[in-house]
């Protein structure tokens, strides 16, 4: 994990590495408990995948240049918003949980990559 600052980021200086997609409540847990295990403490930022995409304005996990649909969220109150600017999913650690929140895509936050095992994107979208 490493510290940006724009949407344009480490994680997609790779083709075989995307930010963090998380599709159900397990895996919130799973990373939530990661995070607080490597040392990060409440109110940390963290950047995701998702991004809100031009042509409908919904949030989508940006799965390596593809579209993927957000199946499972866990925004925090009054989230997401439909102000301009506020383009970027960042998720946030509190109280042992992430919560998702909607972002300029230039806010400073600490990327989480994820990468594939072989060489294509196995979800098909």
């Amino acid at each position: 994990m490493r510290s940006r600052c724009s949407f344009s980021n480490f994680c997609y200086q790779d083709k075989r590495t995307s930010r963090v997609c998380l599709d159900s409540s397990a895996e919130m847990r799973v990373l939530a408990n990661h995070l607080y295990a490597s040392g990060y403490q409440n109110g940390t930022q963290f950047w995701s995948a998702g991004h809100r995409w031009p042509g409908d304005l919904q949030f989508y996990w940006n799965y390596f240049g593809r579209a993927r649909t957000i199946n499972y969220t866990n925004w925090l109150e009054g989230e997401p918003t439909s102000r301009m600017g506020r383009n970027c999913m960042l998720l946030t650690l509190q109280a042992g949980e992430l919560f998702m929140s909607t972002e300029s895509c230039y806010t400073r936050a600490v990327d989480i990559c994820e990468q594939l095992l072989s060489n294509e994107p196995t979800v098909k979208h």
